[in-house]
């Protein structure tokens, strides 16, 4: 059966979201901006309104890995959270062995540097855009197309994390934000990995500083890696 994200039910989930998802420089750049940047600027505009009404902050970072953190100090500060999803064109995620190799998390293995992910119902979910199984993965085995699938149970003892799911399709809508209960959630832009172009979109950097000025009045206080953010500036409404 597949995974929904319906199927998390009211568990308190933490929203990591990559602009690579939609935008990423595997698509062809027509398709991007026909299709892909609406449902992306769709989905933001609506993650900003869930911030805003659950008084949530939603930084905006340039790369993946600068959202650990804020995910791990989330753990610690809510006791019941142990779901994160991970909406990205990549997993993000290799195995405890693979990590040996990396001095520090990256942008392609954060995910299993999350410090909490060794509670007993721990799930990463992966709401990935490419439809093949091994496409996007970042573990080593993913090389290989007869790999075991990225739910199996197999891989998730092998990175340290309860449970592992993931979902192609449909893609994430933005009326999935209203079924899933949001405790935290940040964005990163991804520069190496989208379009460059599509960064410059003005809807979409209207809506990315707009999720910035959230970032005023957390309920977890600011992150560390706090960016800069525009004094005086007026969100739109």
């Amino acid at each position: 059966m597949r995974f929904r994200l319906e199927a998390l039910g009211q568990r308190p989930v933490w929203l990591s979201v990559d602009l690579d998802y939609w935008l990423s420089v595997d698509h062809p750049l027509e398709k991007v901006m026909e299709s892909r940047m609406p449902m992306a600027l769709d989905f933001l505009h609506m993650l900003w309104r869930m911030g805003k009404s659950k008084g949530l902050s939603i930084p905006v970072t340039e790369t993946h890995d600068q959202h650990l953190p804020i995910i791990n100090q989330s753990g610690r500060d809510i006791p019941d959270l142990a779901t994160l999803i991970n909406v990205d064109y990549h997993s993000d995620l290799v195995t405890e062995q693979e990590v040996s190799t990396f001095p520090e998390a990256n942008e392609g293995t954060w995910g299993t540097y999350v410090s909490w992910k060794w509670k007993p119902d721990s799930m990463f979910v992966w709401v990935r855009s490419c439809s093949l199984l091994y496409q996007g993965r970042c573990d080593i085995e993913c090389h290989d197309y007869r790999t075991p699938n990225f739910a199996s149970p197999t891989l998730a003892e092998s990175c340290g994390w309860g449970e592992l799911r993931s979902q192609a399709s449909p893609t994430i809508q933005p009326e999935d934000l209203q079924v899933m209960n949001v405790v935290g959630a940040a964005v990163c832009l991804s520069p190496e990995y989208v379009h460059p172009t599509t960064l410059d979109n003005p809807e979409l950097l209207t809506i990315l500083d707009n999720l910035r000025a959230l970032e005023g009045y957390s309920v977890l206080g600011p992150p560390p890696w706090e960016t800069e953010v525009e004094k005086g500036k007026e969100v739109d409404g």
